[in-house]
């Protein structure tokens, strides 16, 4: 089956792919309209200039034509209510072209479902910036000042071994009177602590716990300790095997070890009436054993449900974290919104910000920001980059961060930076390639010369 577009322009005002689908929705044609067109620097354009567009419809004709095929919904209400200039003013036959025309001037982007503009993306990153940035890492991590934030954050995790659990406001607590909430926020510690196994966090994000000691195999032959410790232990765990203490720039301090080969027969290592397993690269059973994004929605979906109603602003936060102000319609007696990652504010005597996903349909999603974002993005096309063994996750298009974790479990340590581009995550490419067709993402190569391939 073909497909035809209805093409003119439109005024760059607010969101346009979320104006496209609510007006659709509001006039009752969104099922009709199966893609969009935009111009590759629709983005850039200012408030009041044109910007070219295509509306995609199938031909409903069963074995089209090549004539110009009758609109499956009423386009004049839908053009009216939307503002659309059409490239020939009042002709909609003489406006409707197609595929092989649009093509040749407008960015594709077929999606199922509510449509979605493709996201012009950045390109991938150099070798030698990544080069850079292993580099800058590695000098970072000798610094003063890094030492300092490594102490802190070693304290923080000895304080919650010996808590065992608790609640969000303890843990906050607990990071204002170590000082790390200087440099990043609370929530970004909890972040970083849960993708190096040391935490567990409630799907609310209200409760934490300390995970029990294990020690972990990494992707090159090594062991790490992760989870539960203290001074003492660490002690007791020197008096039985050779360990070693790695700085780390954002965390706590990466312990090796070298377990003997008994202890490796008998994948223990006993301390005391202790006795903590070694788990053999447990990064990839782990990333072998996730659902597909669908699977792992399903289970955060509508785990939050917001009264519009009752908020002050409601802003739609786009890619490049730029804020719109939208306006809540009813639908089917309902308030909604379209689909996208959005910043509700509420004020009662306090003000309370939320951010929160919709899909689009009234469900509503609350999970660990880097999922929220990679749920608004999903659908205009997702990619990262391998460079050699290591994996790099642009900026802009983050994984949930429980799909994060088995990449930082392939060595220990946290991701280092590559100015402008992105998160890398050494020695984890294979670990990348095991999740990317789970959530969908493109894995591209990054040639020695800079191509990707």
């Amino acid at each position: 089956m073909s497909s035809w577009y209805l093409v003119g322009q439109l005024t760059k005002r607010g969101d346009l792919p979320s104006r496209i689908r609510e007006t659709a929705r509001r006039l009752g044609c969104l099922q009709e309209i199966d893609s969009i067109r935009l111009e590759k620097s629709w983005g850039r354009v200012k408030a009041g200039n044109g910007v070219y567009c295509a509306i995609g419809f199938a031909d409903p004709r069963p074995h089209g034509g090549a004539t110009v095929p009758e609109l499956p919904f009423d386009a004049e209400p839908f053009v009216e209510r939307l503002g659309f200039r059409l490239i020939a003013p009042g002709d909609f036959s003489r406006s409707v072209l197609p595929e092989a025309q649009a093509v040749n001037w407008t960015q594709e982007s077929l999606v199922s479902g509510d449509p979605v503009v493709h996201v012009e993306r950045a390109p991938p990153p150099d070798p030698a910036d990544v080069e850079s940035a292993r580099d800058a890492n590695a000098r970072a991590n000798e610094t003063v000042e890094n030492q300092e934030a490594t102490i802190r954050f070693d304290r923080l995790l000895a304080w919650l071994s010996v808590q065992v659990s608790g609640t969000w406001p303890q843990f906050a607590d607990a990071c204002r009177s170590l000082g790390l909430d200087a440099s990043t926020k609370a929530g970004d510690v909890l972040g970083r602590l849960q993708l190096l196994g040391h935490i567990e966090v409630s799907a609310d994000g209200n409760r934490w716990a300390i995970t029990p000691p294990a020690i972990v195999g990494d992707v090159r032959g090594g062991w790490f300790l992760c989870g539960q410790r203290c001074d003492r232990l660490l002690e007791q765990l020197a008096a039985v095997l050779p360990i070693e203490r790695l700085l780390q720039r954002g965390g706590p301090t990466v312990v090796t070890l070298l377990p003997s080969t008994e202890q490796l027969a008998t994948r223990l290592v006993t301390v005391d009436a202790m006795q903590i397993p070694l788990l053999g690269e447990a990064c990839r059973s782990i990333a072998a054993s996730f659902p597909t994004w669908d699977r792992w929605y399903a289970n955060v979906r509508n785990s939050y449900h917001p009264d519009l109603a009752a908020t002050d602003i409601v802003e739609r936060i786009a890619v490049d974290g730029q804020a719109t102000t939208v306006r809540p319609e009813s639908i089917n007696g309902k308030l909604g919104v379209g689909q996208g990652l959005y910043r509700l504010t509420f004020r009662h005597g306090y003000t309370t910000v939320v951010r929160a996903y919709c899909d689009g349909s009234g469900a509503w999603t609350r999970c660990d920001w880097y999922g929220m974002s990679y749920l608004a993005q999903r659908s205009s096309g997702l990619r990262a980059f391998c460079c050699n063994s290591d994996v790099i996750i642009p900026v802009d298009q983050p994984w949930p961060r429980v799909y994060e974790r088995p990449l930082v479990l392939a060595t220990g340590k946290l991701p280092s930076w590559v100015p402008g581009k992105g998160r890398l995550f050494a020695a984890a490419s294979d670990i990348a390639r095991l999740l990317a067709p789970k959530l969908e993402v493109e894995l591209e190569n990054i040639s020695a010369e800079g191509a990707s391939s």
